[in-house]
């Protein structure tokens, strides 16, 4: 604690000493003692730690982790060593799992490969959240005969289905928004 009584920056709230992007990436992680795998699939992601996704292994706090991954969108493989810093149980986000810290920095050019790797993985998620986000728009224009107003709504998986047309015999699509 400070003079004040405050609790350091990187302490308070989040402990973490630098923010965590969610990912969905594959790793290969096993215990430093006996090699016995311990997941296979990080869920998030920063330059000093991780959250592991547990296949049911025990594990323990303090315990020594080797890991090896690819940043998203990296052809690169990255080995690392952890440690254990937290079991993640029950209804957690993340269970059953491991938050798993660094234990020495990253070498200049793979700290640069997965910052740069987390950037564009972060900025890629807001573009398709801002799509995803947009409000309804109307359109209005000449559509055959007339002039007819129609609105498009762009949400979640869109569907289509062909369906016949009795009077004219042509077919036309129909959207299914789901």
């Amino acid at each position: 604690m400070s003079a004040t009584g405050e609790l350091p920056l990187a302490v308070s709230g989040d402990r973490r000493r630098e923010p965590r992007t969610d990912v969905a990436v594959g790793c290969q992680a096993v215990t430093d003692f006996d090699f016995v795998l311990l997941g296979e699939s990080i869920v998030n992601l920063s330059t000093t730690g991780l959250l592991l996704k547990a296949e049911g292994v025990p594990a323990e706090v303090g315990e020594l982790v080797i890991l090896s991954f690819q940043p998203p969108g990296s052809a690169v493989w990255i080995d690392v060593e952890a440690r254990v810093a937290r079991l993640i149980n029950g209804t957690e986000p993340g269970a059953p799992g491991f938050g798993l810290e660094l234990v020495e920095e990253l070498p200049p050019f793979e700290r640069g490969l997965l910052e740069a790797a987390l950037e564009r993985s972060t900025r890629a998620r807001e573009r398709a959240a801002r799509r995803r986000v947009r409000a309804p728009r109307a359109r209005s224009g000449p559509r055959g005969n007339g002039a007819r107003r129609q609105t498009v709504v762009e949400v979640g998986e869109v569907k289509t289905r062909p369906i016949a047309v009795p009077e004219t015999g042509l077919a036309r699509r129909i959207f299914i928004v789901g």
